[in-house]
């Protein structure tokens, strides 16, 4: 069975683009929109890769590590760091 993340570009491209977000977010200490606009691409991308037939253990990887970032960026706008 082939992975879809490596088989499909535009899902790598995505996750990546969401995760790209996320960081600039965190490292400039950006709007909340652009956190949400995050999220709304990752939850696009995933459910792409979903129907395209990706396992749950590659999705769940991906998940984890996008929604770790997230924690990290909200408790570091809510301490005010």
């Amino acid at each position: 069975m082939e992975s879809v993340f490596l088989t499909q570009p535009v899902i790598t491209i995505g996750f990546a683009l969401a995760l790209a977000l996320l960081v600039t977010c965190f490292a400039k200490r950006m709007h909340g929109i652009l956190v949400a606009c995050a999220m709304l691409i990752f939850i696009a991308v995933a459910c792409c890769a979903a129907l395209l037939g990706a396992t749950l253990g590659e999705l769940g990887t991906v998940t984890m590590v996008f929604f770790l970032v997230s924690a990290v960026v909200y408790i570091r706008r809510r301490s005010g760091k």
